[in-house]
């Protein structure tokens, strides 16, 4: 993307800040993303107007950071949408922060934080409300967290447009997921609307999200962070449906990643294509998490339709995730971004990384003949690695390893990304037989448990894994092994939540055992895996 700014930018890191105590100035932190519009736009309406960046230069020490790149900044100081415009003290707390500022806002507002630092002796801020622990709430885990996030999902809905929200809307996969299973209708309604409002009927893909709250006017990035979650809330809907538009969407978003993200062993992070040429715009960096997300989903969809290109796209992506991305030195390291010293072991990558190892050893099974390694036995080293280096006494986990820069020394312990570790977890803990995988996942979240009646639908699978945790799960060992008949129909069991496992002790070769709570029921064929659930869950 070209560069329009006059800024003179530092990265964030120790020097940056130095300098702010070394000169007694505010930073100016700028934190933009690729496929942000609007974050063009102020760099080329604000950034680029020579008095404003020469003033800017000159009072502040300005810090630019990418936010894809950055994830643990941009969860401490963004205030909403981006760009984001924080001005920070030397000690990284925030002084005063806003969205998009044109030229008079950027000028208005340096002159504001001046005046108000000649009336104050000390350079000081304010710590950001996410910094406050305010949901650390420790409790046991109850169903009301499930019922609250059940009624949420009522309180929330858009009766006239569908989805959840008054305002823009998001796709929010994670609420449908955990719709499927209370109000699959609900989970139907908001995936129609999304392949009406979301979905480029020109090159494919679905958009970011839409700025009207009827799904129109869609926001022109498309993610692969989205993508991939939306291929899997399709798949789910196929499955439980049988209805062949929503597999054909599946398909389709996976061919969009196919053809405009992957690049030789990965997946580009975003694209953004419109009309204009000059805004067409590819952000070529490749991330662990997005590209594990993707895996998950892909290897979901071919395991419920036996789409062998799918598979294949996906066990590339398993392979450059197992052998780029990851380290395996003395201790299991994951980096953040492709083929780079970036932030290592981050908990948004460390929990769809192992969510992609579990998922592929149950459609893949324990080794793959392009991977070196068993999937089952690294799943289970590099979570006890990440629960070492990101769990907290309190059973909490942080979004990574705490630093000395800004306020990376300060502990930040997101919900929605311990819920995604502790379903990983979970269903970890069965197909390894370590109950400390499912003791670690039930501790991260209940140290949120107490504060559960504040969440919205942008929580659900939170509360989706608290319900897990709390019985036992559908669950088919296969003893026929990987890629078997019965071993395809356990895959494709409309249940987006059980557990297959191709490999088990004790199974003869031509049979599966079918498992709900303590009642068990042996099968040797597809129907009578399918009779054998139906009666099983019934009787719960």
């Amino acid at each position: 993307m070209k560069n329009f700014t006059r800024v003179e930018w530092l990265e964030w890191g120790e020097q940056a800040f130095a300098s702010a105590r070394q000169l007694d100035r505010p930073l100016l932190l700028s934190l933009t993303a690729t496929w942000c519009s609007d974050c063009l736009k102020m760099d080329r309406e604000t950034y680029a107007e020579p008095q404003i960046a020469a003033h800017i230069n000159d009072v502040t020490v300005p810090v630019r950071v990418d936010v894809d790149r950055r994830p643990r900044i941009r969860e401490r100081y963004t205030i909403g949408g981006f760009p984001a415009t924080v001005f920070l003290a030397p000690d990284g707390s925030v002084i005063a922060e806003a969205g998009y500022l044109t030229p008079d806002e950027m000028r208005h507002m340096i002159e504001s934080i001046r005046h108000r630092l000649r009336d104050e002796v000390n350079l000081v801020g304010e710590v950001p409300p996410a910094l406050d622990h305010d949901s650390l709430v420790p409790e046991p885990l109850t169903d009301d967290i499930e019922a609250h996030m059940t009624g949420q999902l009522e309180a929330q809905w858009d009766q006239q447009y569908h989805g959840w929200g008054d305002a823009a809307k998001f796709p929010l996969p994670r609420a449908i997921d955990f719709a499927f299973k209370r109000d699959q209708s609900k989970a139907c309604a908001a995936l129609e609307q999304i392949g009406d409002g979301l979905w480029d009927d020109t090159t494919g893909g679905f958009y970011r999200h839409a700025h009207e709250q009827d799904w129109s006017a869609p926001h022109s990035a498309k993610l692969v962070s989205v993508n991939a979650a939306l291929i899997r809330s399709y798949a789910h809907a196929y499955a439980y449906t049988g209805d062949l538009q929503y597999r054909r969407k599946a398909k389709a978003a996976t061919e969009f990643l196919s053809t405009y993200l992957f690049r030789e062993d990965r997946l580009d992070n975003s694209i953004v294509i419109s009309q204009s040429e000059r805004d067409n715009r590819r952000d070529i960096n490749s991330y662990a998490g997005p590209n594990a997300v993707a895996v998950d989903a892909l290897l979901l969809f071919s395991g419920y339709t036996d789409d062998e290109s799918t598979r294949a796209l996906a066990l590339q992506l398993l392979q450059t995730l197992s052998s780029t991305f990851l380290t395996n030195g003395s201790q299991l390291t994951l980096s953040h971004q492709y083929n780079t010293s970036s932030p290592q072991d981050l908990l948004e990558d460390c929990a769809y990384f192992l969510q992609a190892l579990v998922r592929g050893y149950q459609v893949l099974g324990p080794q793959p003949s392009s991977l070196n390694s068993h999937l089952l036995s690294l799943a289970c080293s590099f979570a006890d690695q990440a629960l070492d280096q990101l769990q907290a006494d309190s059973g909490a986990v942080l979004d990574g390893p705490l630093r000395k820069v800004g306020l990376l020394h300060r502990p930040l312990y997101p919900i929605d990304l311990a819920a995604e570790l502790a379903d990983a977890l979970f269903e970890l803990a069965y197909l390894s037989d370590k109950p400390r995988f499912r003791t670690a996942a039930r501790e991260a979240l209940a140290a949120h448990a107490g504060a559960f009646d504040r969440f919205g639908v942008q929580l659900a699978h939170y509360a989706a894994v608290s319900s897990r945790l709390q019985r036992s799960p559908l669950t088919v060992d296969v003893g026929s092994g990987p890629n078997s008949r019965l071993h395809r129909a356990a895959l494709r069991i409309a249940d987006h939540e059980v557990i297959v496992d191709p490999c088990p002790c004790g199974v003869d070769s031509s049979s599966a055992i079918v498992r709900v709570d303590s009642k068990t029921q042996k099968v040797s064929s597809p129907e009578e895996m399918m009779t054998a659930v139906q009666s099983l869950s019934l009787a719960q």
